[in-house]
């Protein structure tokens, strides 16, 4: 009988061996299967991207060369070059830059020396540049003298952006013997919408 307690034994220490053996064994390859296996993970991207504005960049100044009061009437032509429209809304909308002038031009005593810009100045815009699409030189015209009145100088007729460029648009003053001798001034206002 002590053999067969002996055999009992040594089978159950066997078993066990075997227990501990297995047990060690699902340790291992679950550890070394969880260091193989692939982390995965995600990240949202977000970028916001704000809307900017429709913006005219114009010469502070534009000049005539001076002139001797004509025996005859005559056209002064002045040349007006780096008037830009930049289109940075993000809509792609249309839009037209408009012009008139404030006043009449005017040297000292407005009721002497007054020249009526709706009757003597015309204006004729120039050559356009573009980086966007759709824009184009507005027609020939005589300028306004109020805000009532505007005359279309540039215009986008959709997929508006970026940077338009006119240059080399003339305005013509007609000068009338009659003309007082003055330094003539007035504003003209160019609006982008």
């Amino acid at each position: 009988m002590d053999q067969i307690n002996q055999e009992i034994r040594t089978i159950k220490q066997q078993i066990i061996a075997s227990l501990i053996l297995s047990f060690m064994f699902v340790m291992i390859f679950a550890t070394v299967g969880t260091s193989m296996a692939a982390d995965t993970m995600n990240t949202n991207l977000a970028q916001n991207i704000t809307a900017g504005v429709l913006s005219v960049d114009i010469p502070s100044s534009l000049e005539w060369a001076d002139i001797a009061i004509p025996a005859t009437a005559t056209n002064s032509s002045a040349e007006l070059d780096g008037v830009t429209v930049s289109d940075n809304r993000g809509t792609f909308a249309a839009w037209d830059l408009k012009i008139y002038g404030l006043a009449n031009l005017i040297a000292g005593d407005a009721s002497v020396n007054n020249l009526d810009i709706e009757n003597r100045l015309y204006v004729t815009p120039g050559d356009v540049d573009v980086d966007g699409y759709n824009v184009s030189a507005g027609g020939a015209f005589m300028m306004a003298n109020n805000g009532t009145t505007q005359s279309t100088y540039m215009t986008c007729s959709g997929a508006g952006f970026g940077a338009s460029n006119i240059e080399n648009t003339t305005f013509n003053i007609r000068v009338e013997p009659s003309d007082p001798a003055g330094d003539y001034t007035t504003t003209v206002t160019f609006t982008a919408s």
